[in-house]
């Protein structure tokens, strides 16, 4: 693992007024940039998605979060796949955002 990036997830508390109101937490974790094989490439496109990275950390750096922050940038986790003792996370770009 030669590099960092940022693991964000949500909870939420309600205001007086019964709002959801969210509240980012942050984790930066280890991981490794992988290569984007031309088929991963076809198939996130096929489905709608413009791959952007994939990266590589250990299971129990990785908690289900659905978003991430790599080079200043936040990206959607669109499919991961446990690897070993690892997991990649296949990040796309987040609309909106």
């Amino acid at each position: 693992m030669n590099t960092t990036c940022i693991l964000i997830s949500n909870t939420y508390t309600q205001d007086a007024y019964l709002n959801h109101i969210p509240t980012e937490n942050r984790r930066e974790v280890l991981c490794e940039e992988l290569s984007n094989y031309s088929s991963e490439w076809h198939e996130a496109r096929q489905n709608g998605l413009s791959l952007s990275y994939t990266l590589r950390t250990a299971n129990v750096n990785y908690n289900g979060e659905r978003i991430v922050e790599y080079k200043g940038v936040k990206y959607s986790i669109y499919r991961t796949y446990k690897d070993g003792d690892d997991i990649e996370l296949y990040l796309a770009e987040l609309a909106g955002v």
